[in-house]
């Protein structure tokens, strides 16, 4: 069953959007004025945060509570590919966008409650998720949710132990989740993963 996307889902979000960005911003301060300085901190702020605002209203939505993960992940890539425009425009490289936005995540996990992340590794390493995962990779099946469909694929244990390939984005939404290309190379979008998951 093909899950539906909604457009325009997060506009009247976007209060609670802004605020948690600025959470994260927060955090991420002292970082950044460590490595560029106060001026190019606020500049970055400011600019990344106007960025990340015009997206909003372009971020997909997908309905259905097994879409909740790739919803979340499409809230965070907007906020990152908005870091990554600005660093380019600011010549910086995609590397050290990825720096802010690894930086941002752990940040942000260090947060969460310690209680809540080892039930959440729990959850991911157990053996009825690995059991899943393994069965879904074992049948390549493809999985849609919206215009996404997507693969589950196993991995050595040693690299990373299984994951989610974004195999294809049909549709309207196409040039928006292509954008996001342009920063998620395989090393980046595998510290993604890492840094929820710990």
């Amino acid at each position: 069953m093909k899950k539906q996307m909604v457009k325009n889902y997060y506009i009247s979000r976007k209060p609670k959007l802004l605020k948690s960005f600025d959470k994260t911003a927060g955090l991420l301060r002292d970082s950044i004025v460590s490595r560029y300085g106060a001026d190019f901190a606020d500049t970055l702020y400011r600019e990344v945060r106007q960025e990340y605002e015009a997206l909003i209203p372009q971020i997909p939505h997908i309905e259905g509570i097994r879409a909740a993960p790739l919803n979340t992940f499409l809230v965070i890539s907007a906020q990152e590919l908005a870091v990554y425009k600005v660093m380019k425009k600011e010549g910086k490289t995609a590397g050290e966008a990825w720096e802010i936005c690894h930086d941002a995540l752990r940040l942000r996990m260090e947060k969460v409650p310690k209680i809540k992340r080892w039930l959440l590794k729990r959850l991911m390493y157990s053996s009825f998720v690995k059991k899943r995962m393994q069965r879904r990779a074992e049948e390549n099946q493809k999985l849609r949710f919206g215009d996404f469909e997507v693969r589950y694929i196993m991995g050595d244990g040693e690299n990373f132990d299984f994951g989610v390939d974004y195999a294809s984005c049909l549709g309207g939404d196409l040039q928006f989740v292509q954008s996001f290309d342009i920063l998620f190379s395989g090393r980046h979008i595998l510290l993604f993963d890492r840094v929820c998951c710990f």
